[in-house]
């Protein structure tokens, strides 16, 4: 048996392959985050505007436009957008304002509204959808906030943690979140109640720059150089890199996980459960801040520049 476990990881090591993008997307702005939905992809960037491409054609198919900031001294600045997200044709997305705080917009059937201004104090961090009506924020205080569009309410504000929020990250259902701070743990939370799940022995010792959380298991990236890999059913355990590790994705399955290794931007395909490394995808420039899987072996990812790469493997 033992003879037969080296043979296949031997195997699978020759197997592996350096793989390159299938295709690149080119945004308006530095990209800070995107999202997939309907056979769009839609790009949040820091030049203030939000591309909306068509996946079938990839072409820019719309764009939302905000208008710049002017500063006391007159200097235009442009509102990044931080975060997006999509459900049911509705566009939710945060931009920066010069007070600090941040405005959350809504945008749907081509009209844009300002859901929360910066006038209510809300240093939002990102906002994902828990339903139609209901939004998830992230802030910089490491609070949780469940609010309501309709009623313009917030429906409950969660203290996570004494320590700076990393990342979250929605289940696929949305009834369960997972969280990670600067201090290097871990969190599993219901999204109703804001109830405390789960909180696994931590396998980073220092701030958590992103995480994954894909069928009850949970991947996350360590600028102390480790993968954190908490797979569903068995231990955890950490993936020690020679590089800071700045960002990390999950399969839908949690099957298959990629991790960020090295000075060079490469991407490492990997298996949770049996913890072997398989192909690398090579071709980013910058510093991966986004993965996001849309089937078993297919996803995007983009860094710090103006490119979202399609990758199959």
């Amino acid at each position: 048996m033992k003879i037969f476990l080296v043979l296949s990881i031997f195997l699978s090591l020759l197997s592996a392959k350096e793989i390159e993008a299938v295709y690149k997307f080119k945004a308006s702005g530095f990209v800070n985050d995107f999202f997939i939905s309907k056979n769009k992809l839609y790009i949040a960037t820091d030049a203030g505007i939000l591309d909306i491409y068509s996946l079938e054609s990839k072409k820019l198919i719309d764009q939302v436009v905000l208008e710049p900031l002017i500063s006391a001294q007159g200097v235009v600045i442009d509102a990044h957008i931080l975060s997006v997200d999509m459900i049911n044709d509705k566009v939710l997305f945060v931009s920066t304002t010069l007070s600090g705080y941040r405005n959350v917009w809504l945008y749907t059937a081509h009209k844009l509204r300002l859901i929360v201004d910066e006038n209510r104090e809300i240093a939002v961090k990102e906002a994902r959808f828990i339903d139609g009506e209901k939004v998830m924020f992230s802030t910089l205080g490491a609070e949780m906030i469940l609010h309501d569009i309709g009623e313009s309410y917030s429906l409950y504000t969660k203290q996570i943690s004494g320590s700076s929020l990393g990342d979250y990250q929605l289940s696929k259902d949305k009834k369960t979140i997972a969280l990670a701070d600067e201090s290097g743990a871990v969190r599993i939370m219901s999204v109703a109640e804001a109830k405390l799940l789960a909180e696994p022995k931590p396998q980073n010792l220092d701030n958590i720059f992103h995480i994954a959380y894909a069928n009850g298991s949970v991947l996350t990236a360590g600028q102390d150089r480790r993968v954190g890999v908490y797979p569903k059913g068995i231990s955890s355990y950490y993936i020690k890199t020679n590089f800071l590790v700045y960002c990390v994705g999950l399969s839908p399955s949690a099957r298959i996980g990629v991790y960020t290794k090295g000075e060079e931007n490469v991407l490492q395909l990997f298996s949770p459960h049996t913890k072997q490394n398989l192909d690398t995808l090579v071709g980013h420039k910058g510093i991966v801040n986004q993965i996001k899987f849309t089937s078993e072996n297919e996803f995007y990812s983009s860094d710090r520049s103006r490119y979202i790469y399609f990758w199959r493997f």
